[in-house]
């Protein structure tokens, strides 16, 4: 039985030449010399020219993995596997970096490292996107770039020091409307990451599941009760807000989930609903209701199921009520599908 801790891991994402490879640069500029940091480094090909980058700025032991081909998603998949599983298996370092091809999805990265944080294997501490101020517009349509910001805990506007006021001022707006929302906004000043991704804490935050060689895609026998939901309330003008979060290992029918969230009377009174649904092992949703209307999109989320529910002016909902709606979608789920046994 391996008893070494949880290996440490940050994802760094963005879009190609955000300064990715600069930020991870420097954080191992700054690393104890006496700690071995690793980098996963994903290049179009094998010249090694950002390689070059990191060697050259860092502190004391380190290794840079370089892997090729666009895309550690696809291309890339295998050797990308390959690696990691040398780190986990082999003396663990004290900190691994992953650099993603800024044209490359992150989800199934973080598909991957979640596996192996369900064993105990990894601690995925958090994944940054880095957002270049003059390309906020890339982002307001589906595609790569919108996804790497969907999937990501932490958003930081890249090469902050060369951005205008206006500019500052519009990525905060952009970043505090998203949903999910972001555990943390920031800058990154002169190529650094902020201090609080680069210290030793968890930003990212996964429910842990019950069993750590539980199919990670498989849904809850009706009455089993091993839906596990988290509610918090919100008062804000007048209006009763509601939040839930569901583990990640539970999924969702989409058809049955979207007529229910189109009809059921538990949701009158809501105003506004946002949510986020695993409906298959590697597909997830994006669910708005504004009113009666619903809206649905692919989401590149991978945290958890959560839901946002706002009523209407004077509207107080009924939090036990709604609780047991998510339970009996679940319970309705799926019962065909085969699990995620990676």
């Amino acid at each position: 039985m391996n008893t070494q801790p949880p290996l440490p891991v940050i994802i760094v994402t963005g879009a190609l030449g955000v300064g990715k490879t600069t930020a991870i640069a420097q954080a191992l500029s700054g690393k104890p010399a006496a700690e071995r940091w690793v980098v996963i480094l994903n290049e179009f090909t094998e010249s090694g020219i950002d390689v070059l980058t990191i060697a050259g700025s860092a502190n004391g032991e380190f290794d840079v993995q370089l892997v090729t081909g666009g895309c550690l998603c696809c291309v890339g998949a295998q050797d990308f596997s390959r690696t990691l599983a040398g780190f986990v298996a082999g003396p663990r370092p004290a900190r691994l970096y992953i650099e993603p091809s800024g044209l490359g999805h992150p989800s199934a990265i973080i598909e991957e490292l979640l596996a192996y944080q369900a064993r105990g294997e990894v601690d995925l501490r958090c994944v940054v996107a880095l957002v270049d101020a003059g390309r906020l517009e890339q982002l307001q349509v589906p595609g790569i770039y919108a996804d790497q910001v969907e999937a990501a805990d932490v958003l930081l506007l890249a090469k902050a020091d060369q951005a205008s006021a206006k500019q500052h001022e519009e990525f905060f707006a952009y970043a505090e409307q998203l949903y999910p929302p972001k555990r943390r906004l920031g800058v990154c000043q002169a190529g650094r990451l902020p201090d609080w991704v680069a210290q030793d804490q968890r930003i990212y935050s996964t429910p842990a599941l019950a069993d750590p060689n539980r199919p990670r895609f498989k849904p809850a026998p009706a009455g089993s009760g091993l839906l596990r939901a988290d509610a918090s309330i919100n008062h804000v003008l007048d209006r009763h807000a509601l939040s839930f979060e569901m583990p990640r290992s539970q999924g969702f029918d989409a058809q049955i989930l979207q007529q229910a969230l189109a009809t059921a009377p538990e949701l009158a009174g809501v105003e506004r609903l946002k949510g986020v649904f695993r409906v298959g092992p590697e597909h997830w949703m994006l669910i708005q209701r504004v009113g009666t209307e619903l809206s649905v999109k692919d989401s590149a989320w991978r945290r958890d199921n959560r839901v946002e529910v706002l009523s209407q002016a004077g509207v107080r909902l009924n939090q036990a009520a709604l609780l047991a709606f998510w339970q009996r979608l679940a319970d309705a789920s799926l019962p065909q599908s085969q699990p995620d046994q990676r």
